[in-house]
């Protein structure tokens, strides 16, 4: 463990499901915390983070590959806290991995079934792969890296500063998927950043 260079983190919520508790822990991902993400970024480790969260789980359209960004400042405002350089990377493949029905219209509002995400925590959402289990479907997955964002280190970031470098990052990410998507047949899949 201390010789780890890099940790995925994700969302905390999902360590309280049993099965898919001991599946990321399996796989080597921690819960995610900004104060672990400090502590990680100073001792020169990479953190590895999906910032859409449920959010972006809520959002997600069929035929779409969706990114929930533009209102998360808080990784961001860590970047430049610890002087982290932002480095943009989209896996493809991984909208394919499994089937999903998601709560939402018309059994329930829009609104509702997001506050339920919101509130718990957890995306409503029900996922299968394979027979109908939690093992994916086996599709590539491949993930494209673009280059660093160089972060200057400021311990206390203005709102304009955090927001301008969300910016900045937002638009590696779209450069970086539009550069990609025919190559990796998603020619015809459009990027949504909400």
């Amino acid at each position: 463990e201390a010789t780890r260079r890099s940790r995925a983190l994700a969302s905390s919520a999902i360590f309280k499901v049993p099965f898919v508790r001991h599946l990321w822990t399996w796989l080597g991902l921690d819960p995610i915390s900004r104060r672990g993400m400090v502590r990680m970024l100073k001792d020169g480790k990479t953190c590895v983070i999906i910032p859409g969260g449920v959010a972006e789980c809520m959002a997600m359209e069929k035929d779409a590959e969706t990114l929930y960004l533009k209102k998360r400042f808080g990784f961001i405002k860590v970047a430049i806290q610890t002087g982290a350089d932002l480095v943009p990377a989209y896996t493809f493949g991984q909208t394919r991995t499994y089937g999903y029905w998601r709560l939402g219209p018309p059994l329930v509002p829009k609104a509702v079934a997001n506050w339920i995400g919101k509130v718990f925590a957890f995306a409503p959402i029900v996922f299968w792969g394979k027979w109908f289990t939690p093992i994916p479907y086996a599709v590539p997955l491949v993930t494209v890296v673009g280059k660093p964002i160089p972060v200057r280190q400021n311990p206390d970031p203005s709102r304009e500063e955090v927001a301008a470098k969300l910016d900045e990052f937002i638009e590696a990410m779209t450069s970086l998927y539009e550069r990609n998507k025919k190559a990796r047949g998603y020619e015809d899949a459009k990027l949504v950043i909400c």
